[in-house]
């Protein structure tokens, strides 16, 4: 049974399938440019620092609660 459930891991195709990656780089560079742009302007430092922290309190409930909101 076991070996039959790896079998059926290692030949799915979702395990091959590779079209999600762009989506990861595009979200990196977005990511790398939100830090550069936030360490040359102080200004923003402050709303990027209220909306991370919005999001993690938002994942830290769903943690909590196993996703259901509440």
């Amino acid at each position: 049974m076991v070996r039959r459930l790896t079998t059926l891991v290692w030949n799915w195709r979702l395990w091959r399938d590779r079209s999600g990656q762009d989506v990861l780089e595009y979200a990196l560079y977005v990511a790398a440019i939100s830090v550069l742009y936030v360490a040359f302007s102080p200004s923003v430092a402050t709303d990027v620092a209220n909306i991370l922290t919005k999001v993690n309190s938002t994942l830290v409930v769903a943690a909590s609660t196993g996703g259901t909101g509440g």
